[in-house]
């Protein structure tokens, strides 16, 4: 998977702001071989998760269909636009979810 490209065009529609932000967290966290070691059942909760890119990345990868994907962050602005992006096919997966937390 190359995560710049699918950063920069999983982001389409956004401010170049953000669009910049996740492309630039591509390309300084190796995010091909960390997905890699994600196991492809169970769950995955990211803490801090932002716009979403890891778990992102995770739901457009057929191998990884099993996982239930959760991303917590306190950036209310984030969180809410974070589903617009995550994606399998063209319909959000029912696995994924985003939740606002205050205090991380």
């Amino acid at each position: 998977m190359n995560s710049l490209r699918t950063a920069w065009k999983a982001y389409e529609g956004e401010p170049l702001t953000t669009r910049a932000h996740v492309v630039a967290r591509a390309l300084t966290c190796p995010f091909g071989p960390l997905i890699d070691r994600f196991p492809t059942k169970g769950a995955v909760l990211d803490v801090g998760c932002g716009h979403g890119l890891l778990i992102n990345l995770l739901s457009r990868d057929p191998s990884h269909c099993g996982l239930r994907l959760v991303g917590i962050d306190h950036d209310a602005a984030k969180i809410e636009r974070a589903p617009d992006r995550t994606f399998r096919g063209r319909i959000l997966h029912p696995g994924i979810k985003f939740l606002l937390r205050a205090g991380l």
